[in-house]
């Protein structure tokens, strides 16, 4: 594909007054070049190959395990030798295991050049990030995620956004969104995102996340590391998973990309390839009050009730978040708090530690996720409008706050102290609204055959009734169990 050196372009961006006006310059560009020259197309006989981009190998359990149940859905409803899936690594950071028979794309250039290289190479694009349209983490994420899908577009291949959230986007982002998403195809994982795009002019069905259907270490595995780390084996867990809500959104920053390069300066704040968290007093005492809401409530529910508090760690970037619940919450308790970190632990270890809980309290939304299929009752913390919306649709809204809240530490206590009055009603919705979003998850795997048959007629996919329980991937007991119970 022709075009400008790489060289000039990143030139370009580093001398930006706006540098993601640039990227999306940058990408429109590659738009037009890639319609000239589309590079590979699927004919009958080849494998189908699928280019997964999304933001695995940061050390996201929530992104590999949602990704991970992408794959195994997509080869029950391809078949396993037609579909030839190539996944983006954003870093390294990769349980590998998780993807057999996966071929991995290192995102090492500049990202609208790599988009643009990758597809051309592949057959059709799908965009695997959650939060795909949003401005409430990172304009850069949802600039890439709307690039591969119009890339994939206008190279006339089927480009399918698939679980996407949508939410508040700048004007400009709104724009860009709707300008290169127009002839691609996204599932929503909400309704409340689906009318959001639609507004937009795209077309969209509903769906869910996929990572309703993972399947976990077993139970006697998760209670031996948590015995391991102090727990009695009678205590109610009491889950924290925590985030830094108020460090976002993150943005390109050629100014403090020099200044760290030349001095160190910022380097706490910097998330990758120039971009940096936002910083400022107002962000620090909001982060510092959440933090002692968090450990306040959850301190004086273990002193007054026999309760073991356990903080996990989901992602690499909660690191210090975590660091800082478990600080608070040792100093008012006098005793250490476990800590399970994605560091160290696999993600299979995790969610099964996960579904030991009586209660969760939880900002990242696929601890929630991943632990209510085992019935797991869940408070939510919201830093957007992820985990409210799931909490909504659950009928469990009053159980779900903003990370900012006003007295965030008594709402949260007060919950806690009448836990025993809501739990048992809690637990069921978990249960339910789990198998509700795998029979939606069946329904968008119906819609992912559709489209890839509207590109490719002659895709030879395996015949199967066209019901929701025909295109899921093979299922855990317990998740066969649930819809059983919850049909």
């Amino acid at each position: 594909m022709e075009h400008r050196p790489i060289e000039e372009l990143l030139q370009e961006l580093s001398l930006a007054g706006d540098p993601e006006a640039v990227i999306r310059d940058h990408i429109f560009d590659f738009m037009e070049a890639i319609a000239e020259s589309p590079g590979a197309r699927w004919s009958p006989g080849q494998p189908l190959r699928l280019f997964l981009a999304g933001y695995n190998g940061s050390g996201n359990t929530g992104a590999d395990v949602r990704v991970c149940e992408m794959v195994r859905q997509f080869k029950a409803i391809v078949g396993p030798e037609l579909l030839e899936p190539g996944l983006l690594m954003v870093k390294e950071h990769l349980p590998q295991d998780l993807f057999p028979e996966v071929g991995f794309e290192l995102g090492d250039l500049y990202m609208p050049v790599l988009m643009a290289q990758k597809i051309r190479g592949y057959h059709g694009v799908v965009t695997c990030e959650g939060s795909m349209f949003k401005s409430s983490h990172a304009d850069l994420f949802t600039m890439l995620m709307a690039s591969a899908l119009g890339l994939g577009a206008a190279a006339g291949k089927p480009a399918i956004g698939y679980g996407a959230d949508a939410g508040k986007m700048t004007p400009a982002l709104r724009e860009f969104v709707a300008e290169t998403c127009r002839d691609a195809f996204v599932i929503s994982r909400s309704k409340a995102s689906a009318e959001l795009l639609e507004d937009l002019g795209l077309r969209v069905e509903s769906g869910a996340d996929t990572a309703w259907t993972f399947d976990p270490s077993p139970r006697s595995r998760a209670e031996a590391l948590l015995r391991a780390a102090g727990w009695d084996g009678a205590a109610p867990v009491i889950g924290i998973a925590p985030v830094n809500p108020f460090w976002w959104p993150a943005r390109i920053d050629p100014v403090k990309a020099r200044e760290m390069e030349e001095t160190g300066a910022h380097a706490e704040l910097h998330y990758g390839a120039g971009v940096f968290h936002h910083d400022s007093p107002e962000s620090r005492a909001k982060y510092r009050a959440y933090i002692d809401a968090i450990a306040g409530a959850v301190a004086a529910d273990a002193r007054g009730r026999d309760v073991f508090p356990v903080i996990f760690g989901m992602e690499r970037l909660d690191e210090r978040a975590c660091g800082h619940v478990a600080e608070a919450l040792e100093a008012k308790l006098g005793r250490k708090v476990p800590l399970f970190a994605v560091q160290e632990r696999h993600p299979r270890d995790m969610v099964a530690l996960l579904r030991l809980c009586r209660v969760l309290i939880s900002s990242r939304f696929h601890a929630l996720v991943t632990s209510m299929p085992g019935a797991v009752a869940g408070i939510g913390l919201s830093m957007d409008e992820r985990i409210r919306n799931l909490f909504d649709e659950s009928g469990q809204g009053q159980r779900a706050f903003q990370a900012d809240e006003a007295d965030l530490e008594a709402k949260i206590l007060a919950l806690l102290d009448s836990e025993a009055e809501w739990h048992e009603a809690a637990s069921v919705a978990s249960e339910r609204t789990a198998a509700r979003e795998i029979r939606r998850m069946g329904e968008m795997g119906l819609a992912f055959a559709d489209e890839l048959r509207r590109h490719h007629p002659d895709l030879p996919l395996p015949v199967r009734p066209r019901r929701w329980d025909s295109h899921l991937p093979a299922l855990p007991p317990l998740i066969e169990d649930l819809l059983a119970r919850h049909a």
